[in-house]
């Protein structure tokens, strides 16, 4: 008999066809993300993350620019619908990250020549200036697709983000996987999602789910293909929690 760790690794196929691809985004326009904000002599500026969260990617592949119901009365996203629609479509993108980074610092705001106003009798003072730093044409990110569908029929352009919506176009590559058990990811993940995903480095916090790399996840796809004549592999986590269980 094989050992356990064996027959962990060697485990039956989903029950559903689900393709894989690796899907490479280049930027197409210019991609306006920001993660956190920080006041500087110059005024605010705002910081890009080198990671996409799979929601945003999701409603563009799915062809909406931002959720239906995009803000409960705290003014923040629920998801629920964009959960949804990936359930519906059997559509499921993961996290983009930066493969290659052209960035730039502009200005999005300005009021003055000065760092901030004190307006009437307040305490407050407002920023006069803000700059942003987003992705210029050329840069590109790497993701993974699980769907029915063929590569044919998915968008070949996309456009993400709620505010200025940044042109994606998309390349895929059809690559193989196969279900594992209780392995390190590779590539970053949604924890909501992924439901048992342990603890990872956490990337970007977001109220769609935090996405977290390097975690342990109990179910995973361990993915294989070739590049540039070199075989490449990667562990992604399995999102049971979106998809359900296939075994």
């Amino acid at each position: 008999m094989p050992s356990k760790t064996l027959l962990d690794f060697f485990e039956k196929s989903p029950t559903i066809d689900l393709k894989l691809y690796k899907v490479k985004f280049i930027v197409h326009g210019y991609l306006w993300f920001h993660t956190t904000a920080t006041p500087t002599n110059l005024g605010w500026v705002h910081q890009v993350a080198p990671v996409i969260h799979n929601y945003s990617l999701a409603l563009g592949l799915l062809g909406y620019l931002v959720e239906e119901a995009y803000a409960n009365k705290l003014g923040e996203p629920t998801y629920t619908r964009t959960r949804d629609l990936i359930r519906a479509e059997n559509l499921y993108v993961y996290p983009a990250i930066v493969k290659k980074s052209i960035s730039r610092k502009v200005q999005f705001t300005g009021i003055g020549d000065g760092y901030a106003s004190i307006r009437g009798k307040t305490r407050l003072s407002y920023p006069e200036r803000g700059f942003n730093t987003i992705l210029f044409p050329g840069s590109e990110l790497i993701s993974f697709i699980l769907t029915k569908k063929d590569n044919k029929s998915l968008p070949r352009f996309i456009r993400i983000g709620s505010k200025r919506f940044g042109i994606l176009k998309a390349e895929y590559k059809r690559v193989k996987y196969r279900f594992v058990s209780h392995r390190e990811i590779t590539h970053p993940a949604n924890t909501h999602d992924s439901g048992t995903l342990a603890t990872g480095l956490l990337l970007l916090k977001h109220p769609g789910g935090d996405i977290v790399a390097m975690g342990k996840a109990s179910r995973a796809l361990e993915v294989e293909w070739i590049e540039k004549g070199k075989i490449e592999r990667t562990i992604l986590a399995y999102p049971s929690r979106i998809l359900g269980d296939t075994i």
